[in-house]
């Protein structure tokens, strides 16, 4: 083995190791910011831009998570039965 790829080996183990800790503290966040089932969007206070003017907030300073659903072709793809199937189900589970 050469000792260029001797020399590369540390490299790769460094980059491997940052690697797994940018996912585990990525997941870590997308934990964090995951609501609990038990809080309200209205518990927060009203919606405000954040400062740096790219993500709203709320006053307390709770982030502003958005959550929609979306059935750009349901008539066009889907049968009549199964198109009103969504629809109850979207209905029976909150959404307007």
């Amino acid at each position: 083995m050469g000792a260029a790829a001797r020399a590369a080996r540390p490299a790769e183990a460094r980059a491997a190791r940052v690697g797994r800790l940018g996912w585990l503290l990525l997941a870590a966040l997308a934990a964090a910011a995951v609501p609990s089932p038990e809080s309200k969007p209205w518990d927060h206070g009203r919606l405000a831009v954040a400062p740096n003017h790219r993500y709203l907030r709320h006053e307390d300073g709770t982030p502003f998570f958005w959550l929609g659903d979306t059935a750009w072709r349901l008539f066009q793809k889907l049968p009549r039965e199964e198109a009103g199937r969504y629809l109850e189900d979207r209905r029976r589970k909150g959404y307007n």
